[in-house]
């Protein structure tokens, strides 16, 4: 499922509450995919039903993780609900005593259940306005909602 016209070269927030309803408890893996161009060109947030997650983008098609399946406390494993949510702000600085935001860098930060997991300066850029799921094989999803905003 994907969806398309959302604009990721800003600010932006994406959650979405989902869960295996089919596949594997040890191997079995899905997420969230954004800023999807093309299958060389995107991002990704995955979660696995043994209670692991990977952050990665496919950039020019060269696959980079910048977390290769880690274990997280606050994952839920098997067939449970996992919150999932990456935000994308802009930095601050101070300019002649005024707080502004600086619309050159970004910082994203990741969540798993509403913890926060993970946070980069240096995130690959992306260029698509697409949203979407990624599954492993064999595998379905049951996705409770989506929600995307701007602030």
């Amino acid at each position: 499922m994907n969806y398309w016209g959302v604009d990721f070269s800003g600010e932006f927030t994406i959650e979405c509450k989902m869960r295996k309803s089919k596949g594997d408890n040890d191997s079995a893996w899905l997420g969230l995919i954004w800023g999807y161009q093309t299958d060389a060109d995107y991002s990704n947030l995955l979660v696995g039903a043994d209670g692991t997650y990977q952050l990665a983008a496919r950039v020019i098609n060269e696959y980079v993780k910048v977390v290769d399946w880690d274990e997280h406390s606050v994952l839920e494993k098997k067939d449970k609900f996992n919150v999932l949510r990456v935000e994308r702000r802009a930095n601050s600085l101070t300019f002649l005593g005024q707080k502004l935001k600086n619309l050159d860098a970004y910082t994203y930060h990741f969540y798993l259940n509403g913890a926060l997991v993970n946070t980069s300066t240096e995130w690959p850029a992306v260029w698509g306005d697409s949203l979407g799921f990624r599954v492993s094989e064999g595998a379905k999803i049951e996705v409770d909602y989506v929600k995307v905003t701007v602030p």
